[in-house]
Parts: C-alpha cells; structure tokens; sequence
C-alpha cells in the first residue's frame, strides 16, 4: 500500500511543477466594412400595352365526301373529283407506225421505175421499161398499209409480142400500187391496153407484179430499191386471136414512196 500512496503523491506533485504553456496572442480586430451606397429607388414600371384581342377563326367549310368518278367522265372530271383512274398499256393497234415522220397520212407523190426483159411464147424476149406516176391515199386507220393510184407506162422492144407489128410496143394502164410502210414488199395490179408501133391499140391486158424492197427501211427514206416478177396476161384483139396469152419477166428498179 505505501509503495502506490508514494508513486501517487510523486505524480501529483510532477504535475504541479510542469510549467505553464504561454498564453495565445489575442486576435487582431477585424476592419469595419465601408457602408454601402443607397440604391436609388426605382419609378413605378410603366403598365404593359393591353394585347389586341385575336380575331375568331372563321369556321372550316366541311369537305365533300370523295366519290368515285362516273363512268365516261372526262379526265377534267376525274381531277376535280380527286380520282384517277389507272394508266392502261395502249393497244396494238393505237400505235401508230415506225415510219410515221417519213410517210405521212396525207396523201403524196409515189414514182416507181423498173427495167427487165418480158418473155412470151415467141423465140426472143422483149426489154421492158416502165415508169408509173401516182399519189399515194389517205392511210386508213390501224392499217400501216398504204395504196398509190396513177398511170403507168410501159415501153416493150423485143419480139414476146408473138407478131412483128409488136417489135415496137407502148403499154397505157391504170395501176394501183400498194406497198407497206415498214415491210419489204411492194405489189401492184393494172389494167390497160398494148399499141403497136407506138399508136395502133392491139392488146387488152392485165398485168401484176410483186417486188421485194432492198436496202435501208421505209422508216429511215422514201427512196428504195426493187427486184421482182410480173405476169402480164393479153389478148390480141386486133389479129383475132383466140385465147389471151401469157406473159412472164423479171424486173429491177427503185420506187420513191
């Protein structure tokens, strides 16, 4: 029990001794803040102009009800009534022809002009050349097929006339000609009469021809060349002959169409 009374006295008395801690230096005072300047005061607000009152919407007219357009109506009606109708593929035959900036649907001039040798029953042919002179008709709807109605004319030299006053022959027809815009055939068919040494009528006679068309296209020119055949059938009335006789050559020319 001593040895702890002594070490407590011992301690209270240490502490006792200890020297005091020096003393904290006192705050310096704080400046005093300058005094704020008086806001002047403010006049009262000017009052707000009073908005302009909005006009009332005018009402919205109430819309039609859409309805289909009647049958046969113009595309005018159609419009107007909001409907279209769908958009067919024209028909074949609503087109018109490829060539239909060369060979117009007016009529027009068509000259065509051949050379060739025509055979009958005799020994030796005749030189055939013949012109035609003709205007082509108004082409007919959905047809590209055209028709020229003229006079041809037809110089024979050569013995197929089968008599010696025919050495020397001038044909006179009426020919029609038809031919197709875009094709390659040409065909025609006339009828007229045969003068011996140029102006004794001897022959009535029909004849025919079919020529196929060379080079460029209806559509690209009027201009084409030919190579045919024709048939020629006659009868001599004037030397009282029986039975017409035929008459068959080949030709070669060009047509302006």
């Amino acid at each position: 029990m001593i040895p702890l009374t002594t070490a407590a006295l011992t301690f209270a008395l240490g502490a006792a001794i200890v020297e005091p801690a020096p003393p904290t230096p006192p705050t310096p005072p704080t400046p005093p803040t300058p005094p704020t300047e008086p806001t002047p005061p403010t006049g009262p607000a000017e009052p707000a102009e009073p908005a302009e009152p909005a006009e009332p919407a005018e009402p919205a007219e109430p819309t039609a009800p859409t309805a289909p357009a009647p049958i046969g109506a113009e595309p005018e009606d159609t419009i107007a009534l909001g409907y279209s109708e769908p958009t067919l593929p024209p028909s074949p035959d609503e087109h018109e022809p490829a060539d239909e900036a060369v060979s117009p649907a007016r009529p027009h001039f068509v000259f065509v002009n051949t050379y060739g040798l025509t055979a009958g029953i005799s020994y030796a042919p005749s030189w055939d050349q013949t012109f035609f002179f003709g205007r082509a008709l108004r082409k007919r709807e959905h047809s590209a097929g055209r028709w020229a109605l003229g006079y041809q004319l037809t110089a024979s030299l050569g013995a197929a006339e089968r008599f010696a006053p025919g050495l020397a022959t001038l044909r006179h027809h009426l020919a029609a000609y038809t031919y197709t815009a875009s094709g390659r055939l040409l065909a025609s068919a006339s009828l007229g009469a045969a003068f011996f040494y140029g102006f004794s009528p001897s022959v009535l006679e029909g004849e025919g021809r079919v020529a196929y068309v060379f080079g460029k296209r209806r559509q690209e020119r009027r201009l084409a060349g030919m190579v045919g055949g024709l048939l020629r059938i006659g009868w001599t009335f004037a030397y009282r002959e029986l039975i017409p006789m035929p008459q068959v050559g080949a030709f070669i020319g060009f047509a302006v169409r």
